[in-house]
């Protein structure tokens, strides 16, 4: 599985781009820096590249968040750092 998640830092929209070998679903989490889950999304991969979009993350507050993709057997699969910057 590789992983793109743009743009770092992110104000409006947090962009995430993953390509992958076959098709298997996904969740894709975001969470705090008290590691509570902020946003959740589930995902359906297909076979090569995957393109998806957290639009609803304007409201949150300025600071470090994780963002974090498991796949259906709810094993950690990717995980990588982001900050929300002041709008």
């Amino acid at each position: 599985m590789k992983v793109s998640v743009y743009p770092n830092p992110f104000t409006q929209e947090l962009s995430l781009e993953v390509s992958v070998d076959l098709k298997e679903s996904v969740i894709v989490c975001v969470l705090d820096h008290q590691q509570s889950i902020v946003r959740m999304l589930s995902w359906p991969l297909q076979k090569g590249k995957n393109k998806a979009a957290v639009n609803d993350v304007a409201p949150l507050p300025p600071g470090e968040y994780t963002v974090t993709i498991s796949n259906a057997a709810g094993r950690n699969v990717f995980h990588t750092k982001v900050e929300k910057a002041e709008p």
